[in-house]
């Protein structure tokens, strides 16, 4: 065990040489936030086939609203403290107990409170949901039970702890799908709820488990009421930009909900569940990039924060373009017949979250600085263009409209941002020529893709022809661009 632990150790040091300390250190975190949301892509796509042949499009559909709005409200019932944590635990900090102790103590408080209000309401903001009333309170309890998870991760992404993050979300994903599934199976009518019946009783089960851990965590502290005053003022004004994030997420399946149904809500969820996973992948890098960041920004080093971000660009976009290129095979072979107008909504979904990617880079100058009030604006202007071009598109064009918008409205987000920090906050940001051109060039791979499938029609023939070219390619490039890391 000895020998094989010192191999161990050669081995790592070795690839901290050849790669760079700082690159060894984002690679292992990317390594385990990847390793699980791997895990959580890999558990969607085995549980699109068992969903779409056993829900139909408008079972589907009404799935994904309660997701949706149980997204919404945990964001809202939790005042985004798991960000004004993040941040001071980056700082690491002597009298994190209290800290912890003190928003633990008033989000138990709020919490109630809101549930109370939510049952209260529940009818007339069920109708604004557009869906009943029992399934939008069942949302809110689940909103509410997801507050000690999103604190718990937080801690951890500030800690740098990835692997024990990427453990139990892989866990929580296993639960969620075996539970879900076996309840699916064991109802008769209205078989979706037992995806929301198995979605509670796991949030549930964890919220016990970590209450816990986060209280033992917090052992020996006190309520401090300048600790509450932090999180208020770095949450509260960060409230607009996550709930704006969560419009430009999720908030079009609620639009289509109420305009076209859940038929319609049930195609576009399934697109999104599907383009979706390239959310995680820019969810992962972001959890890696901060702390490292953050350090450099620290020190100044505004030229290594440059050439780290394009770099690390690359690796992004070239996984969209490999994403596309497979998402016809994933709907063809998984999904069931009556969801394939699904495919040609994935390839703008999967590069509006590369283009949310962009704006990541970007919002990382106003979180370091406390900034938090443009990051909301950036967000606010991009989510209310978002629902404008929605209400006004989706009665023209149909459903498949709100993929555009959507892109659109990610790409809005980067460029107000990159504006505010580079116009208003005068940092030294990384230049746009580092990042848009291979943005571009990217989509541009797909866009030949997608005509040439269009001109050819033969599957095999483009297969053949096109397809595993470009994936030659892009294969080619990312070799080349893992090259150019270890240059850095």
């Amino acid at each position: 065990m000895n020998v094989i632990n010192e191999r161990l150790m050669t081995i790592r040091s070795r690839v901290a040489e050849l790669v760079g300390k700082e690159n060894a250190e984002f690679l292992k975190h990317s390594a385990n936030y990847l390793s699980a949301d791997a895990v959580v892509g890999v558990i969607g796509i085995a549980s699109l086939p068992i969903l779409t042949h056993l829900l139909s499009k408008a079972e589907y559909g009404e799935l994904g609203v309660f997701l949706s709005t149980a997204s919404v409200f945990a964001l809202f019932i939790e005042l985004n403290f798991r960000g004004a944590l993040n941040r001071y635990w980056l700082d690491k900090p002597a009298d994190g107990n209290d800290f912890l102790k003190t928003n633990l103590l008033f989000l138990a408080a709020f919490s109630g409170l809101v549930l109370l209000l939510c049952w209260w309401a529940r009818a007339p903001l069920a109708r604004f949901f557009a869906i009943s009333s029992s399934l939008f309170y069942l949302s809110v309890i689940c909103a509410a039970l997801r507050i000690p998870w999103n604190l718990w991760w937080k801690l951890l992404v500030a800690e740098q702890r990835s692997r024990a993050f990427a453990t139990l979300k892989s866990i929580k994903a296993l639960l969620n799908f075996a539970v879900g599934i076996a309840w699916i199976y064991l109802l008769s009518r209205e078989r979706y709820m037992g995806q929301v019946y198995a979605t509670l009783a796991v949030e549930g089960a964890l919220c016990l488990l970590l209450t816990l851990w986060l209280l033992k965590y917090a052992r020996g502290g006190h309520l401090r009421w300048k600790h509450l005053r932090y999180s208020l003022a770095f949450g509260v004004p960060l409230i607009p930009h996550a709930l704006s994030g969560y419009v430009l997420n999720l908030f079009d399946r609620i639009i289509i909900q109420q305009l076209e149904g859940s038929e319609s809500t049930g195609i576009y969820s399934l697109a999104n569940d599907i383009g979706g996973l390239m959310n995680i992948v820019v969810m992962s890098m972001n959890q890696s990039w901060l702390p490292i960041f953050a350090e450099h920004r620290k020190n100044g080093d505004f030229e290594r924060i440059r050439r780290l971000a394009s770099t690390y660009s690359l690796y992004v976009y070239l996984l969209a373009v490999a994403m596309v290129l497979l998402s016809e095979e994933v709907i063809l072979v998984l999904a069931d017949e009556e969801f394939h107008g699904a495919l040609p909504l994935i390839p703008v979904i999967v590069f509006g979250y590369a283009a949310m990617f962009l704006y990541t880079i970007y919002s990382n100058y106003s979180f370091y600085s406390n900034r938090t009030g443009y990051i909301s604006l950036a967000t606010f202007i991009a989510a209310s263009t978002n629902v404008g071009l929605n209400y006004w598109a989706i009665p023209i064009w149909g459903y498949q409209a709100a993929a555009w918008t959507t892109l659109a409205s990610f790409f809005m987000q980067f460029l107000v941002h990159f504006a505010v920090v580079k116009l208003v906050l005068k940092e030294a940001v990384v230049p746009l020529r580092d990042l848009l051109p291979a943005y571009f060039a990217s989509a541009g791979l797909c866009v030949v893709y997608w005509v040439s499938r269009a001109l050819i029609g033969d599957y095999v023939i483009t297969l053949l022809a096109v397809k595993l070219p470009l994936v030659a390619l892009v294969a080619a490039l990312i070799l080349r661009a893992h090259k150019r890391r270890k240059a850095l």
